[in-house]
């Protein structure tokens, strides 16, 4: 993530069905202070719940404002299969 001011942000990380987009799990990183054109990755684990069945899967990326009344990143992301 970069952000090109200095501002407090929120960064989601969601996992969902790439073919019906339902939600399969999700890590938010609160309060994530940002100064301008700072450029910070992030590392998450995710584990797809054994109830769920094997496919296709996505990671989307979202930022939203800091008390998430404004989303300012939507990204769907790269797709992977789960067997």
């Amino acid at each position: 993530m970069t952000s090109s001011t200095a501002r407090t942000l929120v960064v989601k990380y969601e996992i969902r069905n790439a073919t019906g987009s339902a939600l399969a799990t999700s890590t938010a990183y609160t309060n994530q202070a940002f100064t301008a054109g700072q450029t910070r990755g992030y590392t998450s684990a995710f584990v797809i719940p054994t109830s769920l069945s094997a496919g296709t899967y996505r990671v989307d990326t979202l930022v939203y404002s800091a008390d998430w009344s404004q989303t300012l990143l939507y990204r769907n992301d790269t797709t992977f299969t789960a067997n």
